[in-house]
């Protein structure tokens, strides 16, 4: 990583680093078997399959540190993301002409996740998980497995929901819905307050240099 430069700058630079390790995670087998010779080789699925268990709240180790959880999410999560070259950001955050060109190896990556219990992560996070950063940062994931309505994502989501007898996923995903509207409601209100405040030191400005121009106002004449 290059050292100095502007705050900008040192974000695409550790972007570029991040998009390097999701590249190099996807290659492994052929870099390992070029190292060596075909003798001992990884595949990409036994490294996200290690990341899933990482991260898993149930199957995991409880004492892995929340941000090494969160950054092993933001692996998995760009592990779909990838598939399009055009744009790094967030699938939460892409319009339809922003991935339709790579549809078909987002779908391909997205059903490979899907297949190595990807949505079932989410599911067990969203339930059970208290830190919101990780709830947040599953919910992006989320949204990059069903993108585009992803028919094999959908039925994963579908079968653990029918499976959750007490419904708590739902009811988990339904408060942090709920919570980032009242996050919206109340920073709008904030803005509405501001922009009052803004109104108000507008308007007695206004009615000032009203004043001052008048030269026959009571005010102005005292002050002669």
């Amino acid at each position: 990583m290059k050292v100095g430069g502007s705050s900008e700058e040192i974000t695409t630079e550790i972007e570029k680093e991040f998009q390097g390790l999701i590249d190099y995670i996807m290659l492994v087998k052929k870099k390992s078997e070029r190292g060596f010779k075909g003798k001992c080789t990884l595949e990409n699925t036994e490294i996200i399959q290690s990341l899933i268990t990482l991260c898993d709240i149930e199957t995991g180790d409880t004492h892995v540190e929340i941000e090494l959880r969160r950054v092993a999410l933001k692996i998995l999560r760009r592990t779909i993301e990838n598939e399009n070259k055009d744009v790094t950001t967030p699938a939460a955050e892409w319009e339809s002409e922003d991935w339709e060109k790579y549809e078909f190896q987002v779908v391909e990556r997205q059903e490979m996740m899907a297949d190595i219990g990807f949505t079932k992560l989410i599911c067990r996070i969203i339930s059970n998980d208290e830190d919101v950063g990780i709830k947040e940062e599953s919910i992006l994931a989320a949204i990059a497995l069903l993108i585009g309505g992803n028919n094999k994502s959908q039925m994963e989501f579908c079968n653990y929901m029918m499976e959750d007898t007490e419904n708590t996923f739902v009811l988990r995903l339904k408060a942090e819905i709920d919570g980032c509207f009242d996050l919206i409601r109340r920073t709008e209100r904030k803005k509405n307050s501001l922009n009052q405040k803004i109104y108000t030191v507008g308007k007695k400005v206004e009615d000032m240099i009203d004043l001052f121009n008048d030269p026959e106002h009571p005010i102005v004449k005292q002050l002669e």
